[in-house]
């Protein structure tokens, strides 16, 4: 069985129109009852006594229930008013977060984009230190502490404290390089450089994968 309306709602229901009842009752009704008999001299028939009642009992249950509509017409303007209020919301909540993600995105082609300038100046020392003609003044152990340096302070300033550690942590298999196009080996200083330079790329590489997604 499908109840349309709750015992609440019928015991409010009466108590309005109850309140109703009272005011015309005991305000309107009663005083002119009164005035017409005191204009009469007399009472008034109790036919007329009920029917002014009953009457007053009516534009009670009319004032009842025009006062549920307009607290139902209200209530569904409440409403419509805050659906639209939270659709707002929801457009203004979806519109930050595509700002959001679109300057995470931004921020994060910057630093691939910043890796692999380092990533390539790596590639490029590693390169000259294999020469046997160097440009004058080059150095290969100034040149990559020089990059090191570099490299770790961008780490650290712009990137987790985790590619810090990793970076620094980077390690591989010692090799020994020759110089082209001579084909002599390079010297302990120089071969330690190139080896330090090649485990820095291998996790300058990775890096970049990461943040290709």
């Amino acid at each position: 069985m499908i109840h349309l309306f709750s015992d609440s709602d019928i015991l409010r229901f009466i108590g309005q129109v109850f309140g109703h009842w009272v005011s015309a009752w005991g305000g309107i009704a009663l005083m002119i009852i009164a005035m017409i008999e005191a204009l009469r001299d007399k009472k008034v028939p109790k036919r007329l006594f009920f029917g002014a009642a009953i009457f007053c009992l009516v534009i009670a249950m009319f004032q009842a229930w025009r006062d549920e509509y307009s607290s139902a017409e209200w209530r569904g303007y409440e409403i419509v008013r805050l659906s639209a209020d939270n659709t707002r919301l929801q457009q203004e909540a979806t519109l930050r977060a595509g700002v959001d993600s679109n300057t995470r995105t931004q921020e994060r082609i910057k630093i691939r984009m910043q890796l692999g300038q380092l990533l390539a100046r790596n590639t490029a020392i590693r390169e000259t230190c294999q020469k046997d003609e160097r440009p004058k003044g080059f150095s290969c152990q100034d040149e990559w502490i020089r990059w090191l340096d570099q490299t770790r302070k961008y780490l650290s300033n712009n990137m987790d404290p985790s590619y810090s550690i990793r970076f620094r942590a980077a390690t591989g298999t010692h090799m020994y390089y020759k110089s082209l196009p001579s084909g002599k080996f390079l010297d302990d200083q120089d071969t330690d450089a190139v080896n330090v330079l090649t485990f820095s790329a291998t996790s300058l590489d990775q890096f970049i994968r990461e943040f290709e997604n």
